[in-house]
C-alpha cells in the first residue's frame, strides 16, 4: 500500500504560473512568492540572503521559481553555501546548509549489531 500527501500550496503550485518580475533579495523575492502567488499561511523560516537581484519568472510554476532563486541566494553571512528549500512539520525553509550544519543535532543514530550492547551508550 502506497500513500501520498500534498499540500495546500504544492496544489496550487500546479494551477498558478509566474508571469512577473521581482526586485530585492532572494530571500525577500522568496517571501513574496510563498504569500501573495502560493497563498501561504504556514510559517516561513527564512535565512537573510544579500544582494538586491531583479528578477524575470517567464511563464513557470512558483517552486520553480523559488528553485532558481536558490541557487542565485547568498548568504548574509557570507558563507558561499547553497540555499535549500524544503518543508516540514512546523513550516517551509529557505535556510543555507551551512545554517544547517551549524544547528544542534535533534536526534543521534548510532549503529550496533543486533543483539549487542552499543558502544557508548550509558557513559
Amino acid at each position: 500500500m502506497l500513500l501520498n500527501f500534498s499540500s495546500a500550496e504544492m496544489l496550487k503550485n500546479e494551477r498558478t504560473k509566474l508571469s512577473s518580475s521581482y526586485e530585492g533579495t532572494c530571500s525577500e523575492i522568496f517571501k513574496k512568492i510563498m504569500r501573495s502567488n502560493l497563498d501561504c499561511t504556514k510559517e516561513l523560516f527564512v535565512e537573510p540572503s544579500s544582494g538586491i537581484k531583479k528578477m524575470v519568472f517567464p511563464n513557470i510554476r512558483p517552486i520553480h521559481a523559488i528553485h532558481m532563486l536558490k541557487r542565485q541566494a547568498i548568504a548574509k553571512n557570507g558563507l558561499n553555501s547553497p540555499y535549500m528549500f524544503y518543508e516540514d512539520l512546523k513550516g517551509f525553509h529557505f535556510r543555507s546548509l551551512a545554517s544547517m550544519y551549524v544547528a544542534n543535532p535533534v536526534m543521534e543514530y548510532t549503529t550496533s549489531v543486533a543483539g549487542s550492547k552499543p558502544n557508548n551508550v550509558f557513559e
